[in-house]
């Protein structure tokens, strides 16, 4: 398919659409791995999740993204060597990449909450999901070329999986927002309803001011979750690790809108296909022996013209 028609076609915009929302979670989960797992494991798991440990996961974040390029590569390529058409190979490979992932953010939230009563299994589990949409990411980058090659061509792939690319950018930029906003929204709200359970004296004497000036108190981070736990009793549960619930819901209803989207994709019309070599010769063939045809009438219809003005002639004559 030309570049210019392709680029045109809703294919090629549903896939930039998916793509991005595809992606959008991964970026939001690799700009804050780091505390993403301290603020979720280290209270439960003091003795495990500490700084080094916290270092090393997110460097093993990088091998789950190479991994996934590598498994759903080849998972990609094998599902398309048994389907007539390479397209629903490569269709089939996104469903099952990008499927699994909205219950893994799922299970990340899971995981979290109930990781003071099985931590160590929890904290498996919870490993085991962010490698999981990681892995996803980097198998969606390296199967994107073979989606467009199918899709539209392998003349101009190079070209059409560059634009596709585009949509990195957006996707990088709001992942880590989203994550940032959701974070802050979740922490304010933990503090408003820790605040609610401190005595109102005890509150002044701790901050100098009453309750009515907390917005300004947490803009300032004078109110903190810490300093509001140290005033409460200990049975009081801390909110700190369940801060990112929000943001993982938020993720698994991106992606799962990106699947829905990704199920309506259908080849592009061969119609707008160019044509290859031996189709052009074929229609060159076809409109010379149409030519043939023409000058063939044309001669014999000036035959028997002649032919009729000879006999007309002789009548005359007679």
């Amino acid at each position: 398919v030309d570049i210019s028609v392709a680029t045109k076609s809703w294919q090629f915009w549903l896939l930039w659409s998916t793509f991005g929302l595809a992606i959008t979670g991964s970026y939001g989960i690799l700009s804050c791995g780091y505390m993403l797992l301290m603020e979720s494991f280290h209270s439960t798991c003091p003795k495990i999740v500490t700084t080094a440990f916290a270092a090393t996961f997110v460097s093993t974040m990088g091998i789950a993204n190479l991994g996934g390029r590598i498994f759903w590569s080849l998972t990609s390529d094998y599902l398309a060597s048994k389907k007539p058409d390479p397209f629903h190979g490569r269709k089939l490979t996104y469903s099952l990449m990008w499927g699994v992932v909205p219950p893994m953010y799922l299970l990340v939230v899971w995981s979290v909450h109930h990781g003071s009563q099985y931590p160590v299994l929890c904290l498996a589990l919870f490993s085991f999901s962010v490698y999981g949409i990681l892995s996803s990411f980097g198998g969606s980058a390296a199967t994107r070329p073979a989606l467009c090659a199918d899709i539209f061509g392998t003349k101009n792939v190079g070209v059409m999986t560059a634009r596709q690319l585009s949509v990195v950018m957006p996707a990088a930029y709001l992942g880590p927002k989203l994550v940032s906003y959701f974070r802050e929204k979740s922490l304010n709200e933990a503090i408003y309803e820790l605040s609610q359970k401190v005595d109102q004296k005890e509150f002044f004497h701790a901050f100098g001011t009453g309750k009515d000036q907390l917005p300004l108190l947490i803009e300032q981070k004078t109110v903190t979750i810490n300093r509001l736990l140290e005033m409460l009793p200990p049975s009081v549960i801390d909110p700190t690790p369940f801060v990112y619930d929000q943001t993982m819901y938020v993720m698994a209803c991106l992606q799962t809108l990106g699947i829905l989207l990704h199920l309506t994709l259908k080849p592009i019309h061969p119609k707008f296909h160019i044509p290859t070599e031996k189709q052009h010769d074929n229609q060159i063939v076809s409109l010379d022996c149409n030519a043939t045809n023409i000058n063939d009438n044309h001669s014999t219809n000036i035959a028997l013209e002649n032919t009729n003005n000879n006999n007309q002639n002789n009548n005359n004559n007679k």
